[in-house]
């Protein structure tokens, strides 16, 4: 239960931050641990409906960019993905040091435009234009034998954080 409350909490600041974006107090780019976040946001996912959310294991990767702007992509991303899964589905999130840093969202659902009009694509005008914004590129493509996989490939915005060189973390 404290651990829900704890989920719970890190959700409604995310929300305050949100709003306080949206009246005009733009966050500075900072290093964002990206598959920390694709923990947090799979986390939530997986106690908020009943698909199967996993992030796919690999090296850490660090991107430096408005961590509020790229958690609205994600989240929204993910929340078509398991939309679109269904409750039994499986969504899969990954994410590649590149260059460029690549962040990948796929799922096992009836693949994109395959569903019931008007269920797939909620939100991603906003995330499109949220993607632009960031330096990033949308690209959809699909799964075999079915399902979504959106990769979001940031072009400009900065691959280093503490500990990178030229774009890729340093291993210690």
């Amino acid at each position: 239960m404290h651990h829900r409350l704890s989920l719970i909490a890190d959700e409604t600041d995310r929300l305050l931050e949100l709003v306080q974006h949206a009246a005009g107090d733009a966050a500075e780019p900072r290093p964002v641990a990206v598959r920390t976040l694709l923990d947090a946001l799979a986390e939530v996912a997986q106690h908020t409906s009943g698909t199967t959310v996993t992030v796919r294991p690999g090296a850490p990767v660090w991107l430096v960019t408005d961590e509020l702007s790229l958690w609205r992509i994600l989240t929204n991303l993910v929340g078509n993905a398991v939309r679109a899964a269904g409750q039994d589905g499986l969504v899969e999130l990954a994410a590649e040091p590149g260059p460029p840093v690549a962040i990948t969202v796929a799922d096992n659902g009836p693949g994109f435009g395959s569903g019931p009009h008007g269920w797939a694509g909620q939100g991603l005008r906003v995330v499109s234009e949220a993607a632009d914004a960031g330096g990033a590129v949308l690209h959809f493509g699909r799964r075999s034998p079915h399902g979504t996989d959106v990769r979001l490939e940031f072009t400009s915005a900065s691959p280093n954080a503490p500990g990178a060189v030229d774009g890729h973390t340093r291993h210690r």
